[in-house]
């Protein structure tokens, strides 16, 4: 290719030679990192992470479930409850209380498929929240068959 970006694979430098530059933001790449980096920084304001699962993927639970039980007319009603853009109405950026977090806890965040968590990460996690009773863990919203899981797991 003529032109070799890097997004979101990487938090880093990939020390690559043939990458020409890298999408970031300035809180996770602060522009004085940029010497550390092969590629040039392409910060963008706010944020690189391009992102609104809970909003965007409000459809995905309820599709989980109506495709596991056969009720394919769920995917037309998801696509009409995004709306025009593909992004519903609200704030931005989103606060705490907004999509449901306390104020002043401490928020322990995985927003990776559930594939990735393995039982030992889970375990850790709940020590931590055990050893640390204002701390919060917040994940993607999973199909309801994987979060009555975790929630069972958790105990």
């Amino acid at each position: 290719a003529p032109l070799q970006v890097e997004y979101m694979g990487s938090h880093d430098t990939l020390g690559a030679s043939f990458v020409d530059s890298f999408v970031s933001d300035r809180i996770a790449t602060p522009p004085e990192m940029g010497e550390f980096f092969t590629e040039s920084l392409l910060l963008v304001p706010n944020s690189f992470f391009i992102n609104e699962y809970r909003e965007s993927r409000k459809h995905v639970a309820p599709l989980a479930d109506a495709l596991h039980l056969g009720d394919y007319s769920a995917f037309a009603r998801a696509d009409e409850a995004r709306g025009a853009g593909g992004r519903p109405a609200g704030d931005w950026p989103p606060t705490r209380e907004g999509v449901g977090l306390p104020g002043d806890a401490f928020v322990l965040c995985n927003f990776n498929q559930l594939f990735k968590v393995d039982p030992a990460v889970f375990r850790a996690w709940m020590q931590v929240l055990v050893e640390n009773p204002k701390a919060v863990l917040w994940l993607l919203r999973l199909p309801s068959t994987a979060e009555a899981n975790l929630r069972r797991e958790a105990g």
